[in-house]
């Protein structure tokens, strides 16, 4: 029987290659300054890394009003979670 942790194990983050996600920014994190993305599809966790003064001015509002995050700039996403995974990714 395999020990029940191993499925826990973290990951490293990925840059989000999958063109089904449709990620929506709903928030900032303050302490990594990073925005905060959820996938409306998949229930996917994400943040963008080092977001420019333009995308944090709006994401400040994000909270009360979620936008999309433009397909263009989906390489820019960085995954930390993903819906089934059971996992949680760590960096």
């Amino acid at each position: 029987m395999k020990n029940a942790r191993s499925c826990n194990k973290p990951v490293p983050p990925q840059p989000d290659t999958k063109p089904d996600h449709d990620w929506w920014v709903f928030s900032t994190c303050i302490g990594t300054v990073e925005l905060m993305l959820r996938c409306a599809k998949t229930d996917a966790f994400a943040v963008v890394p080092n977001p420019t003064e333009e995308e944090w001015k709006r994401a400040y509002y994000a909270p009360k009003n979620p936008y999309r995050w433009p397909k263009s700039e989906y390489g820019r996403v960085v995954v930390k979670w993903m819906a089934g995974a059971h996992r949680l990714v760590v960096g």
